[in-house]
């Protein structure tokens, strides 16, 4: 299995390399939009053909197959409870992308250099290792902390559209004072959710299935970051960048009212509220196929 596993990876290694794509399209062997297609079916066909490949055990038989690591996954969204908490999680930061991505991009776009953006931010680093270090001490109401911190995001949302819109005529040294103030603010907001959310992933985690039920959430946790980008950069070139910001104050507040109370409630729900019921078949079917 790993030699398998290793040769798909470099088949995909290959073609993801943009040398492969800067050799062929200099002799005009092969268009962008083609080299996307090959690669888009390369990943599919290495996809399809791990599931026909057996996975290897080792010693302590922590080593699962794709098949019965999905059969996991599934039995792990029957539970209720789980299905509500991840449909909240993946609508939780649309309102979010603007102001962590593009914010950023409008600010260069108005003579904040990126250089100075990140040397801010690197300054700001010991103040991030120190608010990660006091906040990993929080073992209790962890969604109760990330709806604290998420709260204070619209907060700073509010004073980054601000911001943004009045660059112009702050003078320079005043200007580096508010980003250090207000990216320290959202250094310590941010870190509040992230360590609520990830912190109620142990929390709730099932000991049967450990390894995957934290991998599950946090690829759900994952996907939620990432997938509202799809439409939200779309949306800045077609309305601009303060409509899209006022829209998305407007989603976080909207999202705050609307889920605050079913979140404190799965908060303090019992640990075995959120165990996963029916894995027996499951878990003989690994042990069948083992022995």
């Amino acid at each position: 299995m790993a030699s398998s596993c290793q040769t798909i990876g470099q088949i995909i290694g290959i073609f993801i390399s943009t040398s492969v794509y800067i050799n062929v399209s200099y002799y005009k062997l092969i268009k962008l939009n083609t080299y996307f297609f090959i690669l888009g079916l390369v990943f599919i066909i290495a996809t399809v053909l791990l599931l026909f490949i057996d996975e290897e055990k080792d010693e302590d038989n922590d080593t699962l197959g794709l098949i019965e690591t999905l059969k996991r996954v599934k039995q792990i969204f029957v539970n209720k409870n789980i299905r509500q908490f991840v449909g909240i999680l993946l609508i939780s930061q649309i309102g979010v992308i603007f102001f962590s991505k593009i914010s950023i991009l409008v600010m260069n776009e108005k003579g904040l250099s990126q250089e100075l953006l990140t040397n801010i931010s690197t300054c700001l680093i010991p103040i991030e290792v120190y608010v990660s270090y006091y906040l990993s001490k929080s073992n209790e109401k962890l969604l109760h902390n990330y709806l604290y911190g998420f709260c204070g995001l619209i907060g700073t949302a509010i004073l980054d559209l601000i911001l943004i819109n009045s660059v112009e005529y702050i003078p320079r040294i005043y200007l580096i004072a508010i980003l250090i103030i207000l990216n320290s603010l959202k250094i310590w907001l941010s870190l509040m959710c992230f360590t609520g959310v990830s912190g109620f992933f142990y929390k709730i985690c099932d000991s049967k299935i450990g390894a995957t039920y934290i991998t599950a959430l946090n690829s759900v946790n994952n996907m939620a970051s990432k997938w509202p980008g799809i439409f939200i950069f779309s949306l800045v070139d077609y309305f601009g960048y303060q409509s899209v910001g006022i829209l998305s104050i407007i989603y976080s507040i909207s999202f705050y009212l609307l889920f605050e109370k079913n979140l404190k409630k799965l908060d303090l729900l019992e640990n075995d509220q959120w165990e996963i019921k029916n894995m027996t078949e499951v878990l003989d079917y690994s042990s069948d196929k083992e022995n």
